[in-house]
């Protein structure tokens, strides 16, 4: 792969040791200023939006954590609330509308509530794994406090049988 001219220019002498070579960004123009506090950065238009869309994204939506149960509750909660509504007043616009509202309120309830759940279960793995760790650490110290008790006669008694003088 042979270096273009920007690669060129930052890549290291002989004596110099490469960390790491980023490329430049795709699509983003060097000569552009960057936007800062005082800049104020661009807001999408809507048809960029609806374009970043991708048709996949609707396949495997229920591929996500949480969405299936989500969705699931929400359309639980809105067909009684608009079951019930239309029971109660017969009005079958009015509970359709309830009904829809109820749903979308119940499923994004149900799928943070999953998600809150979620967050607490990885909390509470990694403390697990925390104490795990400090337990089998002090094990491990344990077992080597034990091992040089019980090495510590036998090399008192080794030294002992050494004699005090040394001859070259």
């Amino acid at each position: 792969m042979a270096l273009d001219d920007k690669d060129a220019q930052r890549a290291p002498g002989a004596g110099e040791k490469t960390l790491h070579v980023w490329s430049e960004p795709t699509g983003v123009s060097t000569d552009e200023a960057q936007p800062t506090a005082t800049q104020p950065v661009a807001v999408p238009s809507l048809s960029e939006i609806v374009g970043s869309i991708k048709k996949d994204d609707f396949s495997d939506v229920f591929k996500t954590p949480c969405a299936r149960q989500g969705a699931l509750t929400g359309i639980a909660v809105g067909a009684g609330a608009g079951g019930l509504r239309f029971v109660l007043r017969a009005d079958a616009v009015k509970s359709a509308n309830m009904a829809v509202g109820v749903f979308v309120l119940g499923s994004l309830v149900s799928y943070e509530y999953c998600q809150y759940l979620r967050r607490v279960e990885r909390k509470n793995v990694q403390r697990t794994i925390e104490i795990v760790n400090g337990r089998s650490r002090e094990l491990a110290k344990k077992a080597a406090e034990e091992k040089e008790a019980q090495s510590r006669p036998e090399m008192e008694k080794a030294a002992a049988q050494k004699p005090w003088y040394k001859i070259w």
